[in-house]
This record gives structure tokens, C-alpha cells and sequence, in this order.
């Protein structure tokens, strides 16, 4: 499942080039959502090469009249937008108009859209509201999923964790019904809730920890001004432990001199080939040289913040043993010689007293008005510690997971649940929301557009993981692992990405 292919080509297709004409250029008119969709799928380049003559924001107060050329209008649909649309119509600003909406229009913005004439509106729905975060990661709402099943032309047998999650799975569930397609994958639905640990822990793969660190934004690093989605080496590397990165590094740089020394003992007809192969390998050494300050980084950190103890610390109390196997318990002293250490960080230091709390520790008064007065905690912390108290781990977390490093010995609770439901291990209990027996009848969908294409292999299982709150970089990373793993597709899915910063927001709003 390459879900980022399959929405690049429906918006070439259905939007692009909706009345493409080399001779005919047409202005683009976004707004804010539909504008975060084209930009995590194409550069503007691309988007103006297919005879686009200018990208309007609908909403931005010095937008132009084109009334010599035509217009679409790629929406998000809003009685604002729609009356933004009528008013253009009305003042003339461009020859034509088409306007595709990713969400369906009510009946009332119906009616003001079709009583324009002169000319009509061309109006079209494409049912593609989420964000395309990687090849096979996205966030949207829960109830637009069926939107990325149609993108993929895959549709999903349903089942969740909790039986407070029923409803909300049934509704998508009737959805998939409604379009009389044979299922050929399986949804697994949870809430965030249900696995805390994650967001608070420390992961040393390569892409999780450089935005741990906030030494890049997702792909993008701000000091370099590199966007790294789409470089090879990156892909190679984003998922590997720090520990390991030095060495593939070092590897490609070897190469790289390697095809300097071929240079200068080519003959005619070998030189040329390398000349024509140059830029790609002028790019591969700016990668390596990046990569190897970027790692560089990493470890300066780690060093400098005193990582290895703490996070040996945050290994042994999830997992409840320490790196030898051996039963662990948390004390105290170990907690405020970690937290009294000017070396960690004020937001590591939170992240660990929520662990400890999560796992079931306790704390005297003299000691919480201890971290109050050294600013660890807030003077208003009472409500949090209320609903941290209130949370109950999973008992699949004590599971002693084999790594070749002590600080790396957790995996996410994710890892566990796609793994037992493959194998159909017990300890995890599916609730299954699709019913056993499938209608397989040809699609009577009623949308406007309908993706013929045969997206996925039938060959492979198709896994959707959607988890309501957030999902984490090492999420996303078992996920890769996890395709390895048993040669299966998995999409993840989710609202956005959380990290410890934000997961904090997550509980003070929650209603857990």
C-alpha cells in the first residue's frame, strides 16, 4: 500500500487536470486545509507543470481578478468558502469555474453553488481529507478514513481494543458496507489511552531522537534548510539505532572514494559514465556529510544530558526488570538523583516523573513539595497526579523485549498488538465489528470519482492501525519493522504526530 502515490495521482487526475489544456492555463484557488494536503504531496513546481498559472489562497484579502483564465477551486467546504466562491462569481474574477471539495457539500451550499450560471459551476467530489505525513503514514479524523480506504481501493474488516471504542468502529463499519466491496484487510482501532509509555519514552532510532532533540521538524532541518523525505540515504537510515548509523555512513563514504580514485584511472568510455553519474554522487556526499553533523549531534547530547542513566532508568521501571533480566524495583533515591542532575533537561525530568506514576509509584508530600520548589513540577500538579493515578498499564508492557542495547530494550505496545493479532496469540482481545459473512458485489458507489486501479497487492495482508490521539516516531518505526518482519502492509494512521511536549496537553484536556 503506497497510499502517498495513490493520492498524488487522484489529485493529478481529478483535480490537475480537470479541463487541462496545453492551451488553456488555470489558476488554483486553496485555502488552509486543502493547502497543508498539496504541500505534504507535491513541490509547487509540480503542481504548476501541469498548466497551473498561478496558486491563489481563497481566503487572503489581496487575491487577484484572472477573468481571462479559468479557475479551480480545491476545498474544504465551509459557508465562508462557499460565499467567497459566489462573490467571485458574481464580481467575474475568472472565465470559468470548477470547484472540488474534499468533503461533501450540504444541501444549502448546494443550492447557492448550482443557481449560478452564466457560467455554471462544475462541481465534483473527491473524498481525500487527510494528510499525507509518509508513504504509508497519514492523519485525518476517524470518520474520514473511509476516505484513504477508497484512495488505496482497499477496504477493511474493523476491530478495537475497548468496547467503549464499539460505536465509533461501527460507524465507519457501516460506511464500508455501503460500498458492497470485499474486504481485504483488517483496521485495528485503539486510543491513545491505551499506551502512554510510548510518547514519554526516549528512542534512539535515528529520525525519533533528531526530533526528540528538535534538531529537525519531521523530515525538514530548519539549519540546513534540507527537506530529507525524498533522499535516499535518509529512507536507508531514518529507522536504524544511532548506535549503527556511524558505520553505514562510513561505508558510503568509502564508496565515494572509491569513485573518485576510478575517476582518475578511467579510460574514454568508463569516464563518461561517471561524469553522468557526478551529481547524483555530488548529492550522496552533501547526505553523508550532513547525516555524519547531524549524528555527531546526537551523541553530544546524549553524552552531555546524561541519557545512558536515565534512560536505563526508564527502560528497567516499564519493563520491571533491569538490563540483566533480574527483577527491578524503583526507589526514591535513584528518581531524585536523576531529577537533582543539572545535566538532564527540565522536560526529560517531567517525562520521568510521569513514568514512575504511570507505574504505579508513590510519593510522600515532603517530596512533590520538593519538586515544586526546584520547578520540577507545577503548584497546580494535583490534578494531573489525579489522572495519572487513575490509568492502568497494560500488563503486555512487561514482556522483556531482546535488544542489543540497554537503553533500547522497550518496544511500543503497537509492536505487540499487530504481532498477536498476525500470529493470533492470545493476551490481547480483539473485538471484531465486521460481521463474518461479506457480500462481495461490484461497487455501487455514488462519488463522482471511483479508483479503478488495483492499488494492492492481494498477495500481502493489508494491516490499518489507526490510534486516536497521536501516534510517536517509534510507532511509526515498528511499523516499517513489523512489514519486515512478517511481509504484510501497514498503513498507521492517526490526528497527528505527539511527542512529550504535547502528549502533556493530550492528558491535561483528556477526559481519561
Amino acid at each position: 500500500m503506497d497510499l502517498k502515490s495513490s493520492a498524488q495521482q487522484a489529485i493529478i487526475n481529478e483535480v490537475l487536470k480537470h479541463g487541462h489544456s496545453t492551451k488553456t492555463w488555470r489558476v488554483l484557488v486553496i485555502h488552509e486545509r486543502t493547502a497543508e494536503i498539496l504541500t505534504n504531496l507535491f513541490k509547487t513546481s509540480e503542481l504548476l507543470s501541469h498548466e497551473i498559472l498561478k496558486i491563489q489562497r481563497i481566503e487572503s484579502k489581496d487575491r487577484l481578478s484572472i477573468p481571462d483564465h479559468p479557475a479551480i477551486y480545491f476545498i474544504q467546504p465551509d459557508d465562508f468558502l462557499i460565499d467567497e466562491i459566489v462573490k467571485d462569481h458574481k464580481d467575474k474574477k475568472y472565465s470559468r469555474y470548477t470547484l472540488i471539495t474534499v468533503e461533501e457539500l450540504t444541501k444549502n451550499q448546494f443550492k447557492k453553488i448550482d443557481k449560478l450560471v452564466d457560467p455554471p459551476i462544475t462541481y465534483n467530489y473527491l473524498p481525500l481529507n487527510f494528510i499525507c505525513f509518509d508513504k504509508n503514514v497519514f492523519f485525518c479524523d476517524f470518520k474520514n478514513i473511509h476516505h484513504v480506504a477508497k484512495t488505496i481501493n482497499i477496504f477493511f474488516n474493523i476491530h478495537c481494543l475497548k468496547e467503549v471504542d464499539r460505536a465509533k468502529c461501527i460507524e465507519i463499519d457501516n460506511i464500508f458496507e455501503k460500498e458492497k466491496q470485499e474486504r481485504r484487510g483488517d483496521i485495528i482501532y485503539f486510543d491513545r489511552s491505551y499506551d502512554l509509555f510510548t510518547p514519554l519514552v526516549k528512542f534512539y532510532t535515528f529520525q525519533a531522537l533528531l526530533n526528540d532533540f528538535k534538531i529537525i521538524d519531521n523530515n525538514f532541518c530548519e539549519d540546513k534548510n534540507m527537506d530529507f523525505s525524498d533522499q535516499k540515504l535518509w529512507k536507508k537510515i531514518k529507522y536504524m539505532h544511532i548506535a549503527e548509523i556511524n558505520s553505514v555512513l562510513s561505508e558510503e563514504a568509502a564508496l565515494l572514494n572509491a569513485n573518485m580514485r576510478k575517476i582518475q584511472n578511467a579510460d574514454t568510455k568508463d569516464l563518461i559514465k561517471l561524469v553522468l553519474e557526478a551529481p547524483e554522487q555530488i548529492q550522496l556526499k552533501k547526505e553523508v556529510s550532513v547525516f555524519l553533523g547531524l549524528l555527531d549531534q546526537c551523541i553530544t547530547r546524549f553524552e552531555k544530558q546524561n541519557l545512558n542513566t536515565y534512560s536505563i532508568t526508564q527502560q528497567n521501571l516499564i519493563l520491571k526488570k533491569d538490563e540483566n533480566g533480574h527483577r527491578y524495583s524503583p526507589t526514591s533515591s535513584e528518581f531524585f538523583g536523576l531529577i537533582n542532575d543539572d545535566r538532564i533537561i527540565l522536560e526529560d525530568k517531567i517525562r520521568l516523573w510521569m513514568l514512575f506514576i504511570l507505574c504505579g509509584f508513590e510519593f510522600t508530600e515532603k517530596e512533590y513539595i520538593s519538586m515544586v520548589k526546584t520547578g520540577i513540577l507545577q503548584k497546580d500538579y494535583s490534578k494531573l497526579l489525579s489522572k495519572l493515578r487513575t490509568l492502568k498499564p497494560q500488563a503486555i508492557y512487561y514482556q522483556h523485549s531482546s535488544s542489543n542495547y540497554a537503553i533500547s530494550r522497550y518496544k511500543p505496545l503497537l509492536y505487540y498488538i499487530i504481532s498477536n493479532f498476525l500470529k493470533n496469540k492470545k493476551g490481547i482481545n480483539f473485538i471484531r465489528i465486521t460481521k463474518d459473512v461479506q457480500s462481495v458485489i461490484s461497487s455501487l458507489r455514488k462519488s463522482t470519482f471511483v479508483f479503478k486501479k488495483e492499488l494492492a497487492s492481494r498477495n500481502k495482508r493489508n494491516i490499518f492501525v489507526y490510534i486516536n490521539g497521536g501516534i510517536t516516531y517509534a510507532e511509526i518505526e515498528s511499523a516499517h519493522a513489523l512489514e519486515k518482519e512478517f511481509g504484510v502492509s501497514i498503513l498507521l494512521g492517526s490526528s497527528k504526530i505527539i511527542d512529550s511536549e504535547n502528549f502533556l496537553d493530550y492528558i491535561n484536556k483528556s477526559s481519561l
